[in-house]
């Protein structure tokens, strides 16, 4: 299979600037949809942590090149972009950090039991967050969202 390339400047948008040792929030648009999408979070978050907005091949400034084929090929060319690509986790292996889901109880594509089942993925906590809404649930609720992940991380600021 080849690849489109994953060179990170291709590939990730950071929108605002933060600190090296600052934590990164990666953030993947819904099909789609595009980079720019996080725009609003980037500045939100900046600069305590550092927004990677990924962007699509076909999107946008990528719109001339070519869409790839498989969710699969698009999650391995986004982690190559991230350099992780030599990464690759045991069927049932764990993270010892905690995961914050958010869904909307609306969203016809994940269901409340679906999102809860991260659970299982972590040794640490698993909040899961409701929102009202469907699929697009962030349309509505950025400022919401962007509080719940300042909260859940540690990072004491807003903008």
């Amino acid at each position: 299979m080849t690849l489109a390339t994953t060179d990170a400047q291709v590939w990730i948008r950071r929108f605002h600037q933060a600190p090296a040792t600052a934590p990164r929030l990666v953030c993947l648009p819904h099909a789609g949809g595009s980079a720019s999408y996080y725009f609003p979070f980037s500045a939100a978050l900046s600069p305590a942590a550092q927004v990677l907005a990924v962007q699509y091949p076909g999107r946008q400034d990528r719109r001339n090149d070519p869409s790839l084929r498989s969710v699969p090929e698009l999650a391995e060319a986004v982690f190559g972009a991230l350099a992780v690509e030599t990464y690759r986790c045991d069927p049932g292996a764990t993270v010892s950090c905690p995961i914050s889901v958010l869904t909307g109880d609306a969203d016809p594509r994940t269901s409340i039991e679906e999102a809860r089942d991260w659970r299982q993925h972590t040794g640490a906590d698993c909040a899961v967050r409701e929102f009202s809404g469907g699929h697009f649930f962030l349309n509505d609720h950025q400022p919401e969202i962007t509080e719940f992940i300042t909260r859940a991380s540690g990072w004491s600021f807003l903008n």
